[in-house]
């Protein structure tokens, strides 16, 4: 409601405006053909990974307690660091996105490989913490089963191997 009601204010404002905003949306066939060809591996991973969360949510399901008691420990755990890989991989963007602007290709490939190099080390330095620390992670939540904790160890320890896979999603997509 907001970008209609600013849209209006601009072309009441301006009748410039409408005519460059319609033909701002006009786009030459073989950029839209150039842009979805580059774009479709991105769509795909995008496709293929959510789906695999919805495997994996309808098999944690299936155990009522692993749905309602170990899901949201690790989760919490696992989407603390995620955010942490998704800043990287932003930050990467930045850098690189820049270098590109600038025109200066072989330096941007040079700081993507060196910042892809850096984002693997950082998501072994971070499964590893996550596997080591699992115990001590699990024992902060209180009032749970044994039957909860013993599952919520083997799960974050599992996310923990996962991680490598989400961080270099991040980076390369």
């Amino acid at each position: 409601i907001e970008l209609i009601l600013l849209v209006i204010y601009l072309i009441k404002l301006n009748p410039e405006f409408s005519q460059n905003f319609i033909s701002s949306f006009k786009i030459e066939k073989t950029l839209f053909k150039k842009m979805t060809l580059i774009s479709l591996p991105l769509f795909f991973n995008e496709t293929l990974w959510a789906l695999s969360q919805i495997v994996l949510v309808y098999f944690f399901t299936q155990a009522d307690q692993i749905a309602t008691n170990v899901l949201p420990i690790v989760q919490t755990i696992y989407n603390l660091l995620f955010v942490v890989l998704l800043g990287l991989g932003t930050g990467i963007t930045i850098v690189v996105g820049n270098k590109v602007g600038e025109g200066d290709f072989f330096s941007a490939q040079k700081q993507a490989f060196y910042a892809l190099l850096f984002t693997l080390v950082s998501c072994l330095i971070l499964g590893v913490c996550m596997i080591v620390s699992a115990d001590v992670v699990v024992s902060l939540f209180g009032g749970i089963t044994s039957t909860v904790q013993e599952s919520s160890r083997l799960l974050l320890r599992f996310s923990a191997v996962t991680i490598l896979l989400a961080g270099l999603n991040t980076t390369l997509f």
